[in-house]
């Protein structure tokens, strides 16, 4: 931690010697001349006095607070506490309250005055400054510069710059800029452009013929006529058109040649083993539609060692279907990150994807899908900004500032 903790003074007050009323006087109620009486010289521990005379202090806790006051109480004490950060120094998630900086007293009364010169930042949930403890009295002087998370793409949030969390229930945290300070909340992150929707499904239609095998054929004939081919017994068989797919020379009571056929003539009785018949056929081919473009990246909120961006303006085409199917829609397009303390501005809805077509030749018994199947998205929401200062038990020493930034932007 680059902070450097010192009292005032640096040795304590009467470390030895003497102690008189005109030295209490000019160390305790810090004028050169002028009385102080010994009520003015009681440890004050009201934590609704920012500036007590005699500050209630572990260095301090032999000072009585009510009465039997006397000089000896004030060896070795002290007026107030500085935290210094150098101006080339840089925190990150700087904590203010860690007790290793306050010897037990960041609540009590006495000043503690804290000078921020440098840099602190967050690139992280946590703000960049933070206070999280019960306090009292703590001035929190910024000369530097302290910055919130900037959002991420597609509506990151932006983060806060100081978060204070006083549990103390009388007890103040006071914020004052000097000169040229920043205390900028992070921006929000662009939102996300929608994914395109899917196209629609469709079919198409294949038709054609081929030679089917339809097996054997066995006819027996009351006329008693010659058999002279086997085809003539696919024919009788199968229909019109059937034949025996490989001639063959009639021998009565014998096989032929290529394709087994044979005739008993005296009974009348033909048979072929390799009947084919050309049959057409006709189905449809169902199809898909194309997928919807990918979505879109959003742009990133300005923060502590993050610029703003804006994302690029350009959609993602949705890929093209099948045969007869639909397009994918086109993505929509992201928004762009934010400045310090904005948010991010919206994306846009990815486009619907395009009708399936009806199959061709001939009426189709299913309609085609109309697409959109799953899709499209609506575009994401922009992240939101952080804010300067955020929680309780503070209060901020400067008139009309913005609620997303302290100094000048």
């Amino acid at each position: 931690m680059a902070l450097t903790v010192s009292t005032v003074p640096a040795t304590p007050f009467f470390a030895s010697g003497s102690i008189s009323f005109s030295e209490l006087r000019t160390n305790f109620k810090e004028l050169a001349s002028g009385t102080i009486s010994a009520s003015e010289l009681l440890r004050n521990t009201d934590l609704t006095n920012d500036d007590p005379i005699v500050p209630d202090a572990v260095e301090n806790e032999s000072i009585s607070d009510s009465s039997n006051l006397s000089l000896s109480q004030f060896r070795n004490t002290i007026k107030s506490y500085q935290v210094d950060q150098g101006s080339g120094d840089t925190d990150l998630n700087l904590d203010i309250s860690n007790s290793s900086l306050w010897n037990g007293n960041l609540e009590k009364s006495i000043r503690k005055v804290v000078n921020l010169a440098g840099t602190c930042g967050s690139t992280n949930s946590s703000a960049a400054a933070i206070v999280n403890a019960a306090a009292a009295n703590l001035f929190l002087q910024i000369s530097g510069n302290i910055l919130g998370k900037g959002g991420s793409s597609n509506g990151g949030n932006g983060g806060n710059a100081i978060s204070i969390n006083n549990t103390s229930s009388t007890g103040k945290v006071y914020i004052k800029t000097i000169g040229s300070a920043q205390v900028y909340a992070g921006g929000g992150g662009g939102a996300g452009g929608g994914k395109g929707g899917k196209g629609g499904n469709g079919q198409y239609l294949v038709s054609g013929s081929n030679n089917v095998f339809k097996g054997n054929s066995g006819v027996r004939y009351s006329s008693g006529q010659y058999f002279q081919l086997c085809q003539n017994a696919c024919s009788i068989s199968f229909g019109s058109g059937a034949y025996c797919s490989v001639g063959c020379y009639l021998i009565p009571g014998q096989g032929g040649c290529g394709c087994p056929c044979w005739t008993i003539e005296a009974s009348g009785y033909g048979e072929c083993n390799c009947c084919y018949k050309n049959e057409s056929y006709s189905y449809y081919v169902a199809t898909t539609g194309g997928a919807g473009g990918a979505a879109t990246t959003g742009g990133l909120g300005q923060g502590y060692g993050q610029n703003k961006t804006n994302s690029n303006p350009a959609t993602n085409p949705g890929a093209a279907g099948g045969t007869n199917a639909g397009t994918g829609g086109n993505s929509g397009t992201a928004g762009n990150g934010g400045n310090w303390g904005q948010s991010g501005t919206s994306g846009t809805a990815g486009s619907p994807g395009s009708n399936g077509k009806r199959g061709t030749d001939g009426n189709v018994t299913t309609a085609p899908d109309f697409g959109e199947t799953d899709g499209p998205t609506t575009g994401g929401e922009p992240g939101l900004p952080g804010a300067a200062v955020v929680g309780t038990g503070y209060e901020i020493d400067i008139e009309g500032v913005d609620s997303a930034y302290i100094g000048s932007k």
